[in-house]
């Protein structure tokens, strides 16, 4: 039982510094995933660093070592992205991508939308694949 319960905690150097149990050494994937297929738009972060078996500034730490920014600038960045992908159809109202988005204003989805890309989503900028 108590071997166990040691083999489960994450290992520990002789610096102190604490490696994460083998189930999280790929949390990179494993969140990229969740974020690919949308898990992480309705779950905060404290329900996210949970799944993936680590603390909250454990999941923020590395997410911006990881990826230049935090969790939630780069979530929000992938978000307009994908919106601004979805209005190059004509038929997507900015209204709809701005749902899409995870927006539940319309006039707040433009706004941040402006500040990500320097134009209104009215105008419907073509966004390289690249920025996603």
């Amino acid at each position: 039982m108590i071997s166990e319960c040691l083999a489960a905690r994450p290992a520990q150097t002789d610096a102190g510094e604490r490696h994460p149990p083998r189930e999280t050494a790929d949390w990179k994937e494993t969140l990229e995933d969740w974020i690919h297929n949308g898990e992480v738009a309705y779950q905060s972060q404290a329900e996210i660093a949970a799944r993936l078996g680590m603390s909250v500034r454990q999941l923020q730490r590395r997410y911006r070592d990881a990826y230049g920014q935090t969790m939630t600038q780069d979530l929000r960045r992938r978000q307009l992205v994908r919106a601004a992908h979805l209005l190059q159809d004509r038929n997507v109202t900015v209204e709809a991508a701005a749902e899409m988005a995870g927006y539940r204003s319309a006039a707040n989805f433009a706004t941040a939308f402006r500040r990500q890309f320097g134009v209104p989503p009215s105008q419907r900028p073509v966004i390289d694949n690249s920025a996603v």
